[in-house]
């Protein structure tokens, strides 16, 4: 079963930026699809279900950035 999370993030102002994030939730175990908007500065997650909303959290926050749920 997949679940999926939307996340605003702050910090992200630029393309490199977009990049950043992307591959922080793609190296992330359990996240099967994701789409980052850099307009919008947020992130839509699909992950498992054992997949937190917290455990996202804190891998966008170790990559430079803050993000809460949207």
């Amino acid at each position: 079963m997949s679940k999926t999370l939307t996340f605003h993030i702050e910090g992200m102002t630029c393309g490199h930026c977009k990049s950043h994030v992307e591959k922080a939730l793609a190296a992330t175990d359990g996240v099967t699809q994701f789409t980052v908007d850099l307009a919008d500065k947020s992130a839509t997650v699909e992950a498992r279900d054992d997949v937190t909303a917290e455990s996202l959290i804190a891998v966008v926050d170790d990559a430079g950035y803050t993000a809460s749920v949207a």
